[in-house]
């Protein structure tokens, strides 16, 4: 396993993430992938009119493909950090590629206080997302996976609201024609201190369905 409190062997994460540095690599890998997902597919991206861009958010979204996390980070129209699991870090190249793009290192068997330690300090930067993938891994059916609690725990210990977000990949009935890409923000939401963390994620992941094409896992849905 790779993984380091340094990016490319002498940049200090913690003094990086939410940097002007990091708001530098942002901004180009935010330009590159722009081009990139606008030339290959067909773009749709909905902002609640509540969304303020300004505004540090703990983001809670779908998970369907890799490129999950330069679509939604790229969209929302202001610069954001991911937390990736530890599986992203085993390559070290790929590892500080990532680490340059805000991603926060994450083992979620034994997440550690210096990962939550930065994702607070990036939430107390004005107008930095925190990007969580609600379902802690991909879904590879038409139903989302089960909602995890790491979003709904960060955005109560930040005292931050949480938002959630929806992404929908639609093929064209004509195969020769560009997938479309729909990206969905929703309403910005508070929540009570003592309300149950499980209780607060599955609202939220329902949230979520609304705003995407997938359905809630079968459970949730059951009365």
């Amino acid at each position: 396993m790779v993984h380091s409190d340094k990016i490319l062997g002498f940049i200090d994460k913690n003094k990086f993430y939410g940097s002007a540095p990091a708001l530098i690599m942002f901004s180009i890998a935010k330009f590159l992938c722009l081009v990139y997902f606008y030339a290959t597919h067909d773009i749709e991206v909905e902002y609640s009119k509540n969304f303020d861009p300004n505004k540090s958010y703990v983001c809670a979204a779908n998970h369907k493909s890799m490129f999950d996390p330069p679509i939604i980070g790229s969209l929302l129209n202001s610069p954001s950090a991911f937390i990736a699991k530890k599986e992203l870090f085993t390559n070290k190249f790929f590892a500080d590629l990532i680490s340059l793009c805000s991603a926060i290192y994450l083992d979620r068997d034994k997440p550690g206080s210096s990962s939550i330690k930065t994702a607070k300090n990036i939430l107390k930067k004005d107008n930095w997302k925190l990007l969580v993938f609600i379902e802690g891994t991909r879904s590879k059916t038409d139903e989302l996976g089960k909602a995890q609690t790491g979003a709904a725990f960060l955005a109560r210990l930040c005292k931050t609201p949480l938002v959630p977000i929806g992404i929908s990949y639609r093929n064209k009935k004509n195969p020769n024609s560009r997938k479309k890409i729909i990206v969905k923000v929703g309403d910005p939401y508070y929540f009570s201190k003592t309300d149950d963390l499980n209780d607060v994620s599955e609202e939220c992941l329902k949230r979520i369905s609304q705003l995407c094409d997938y359905k809630l896992p079968s459970k949730v849905n059951e009365p």
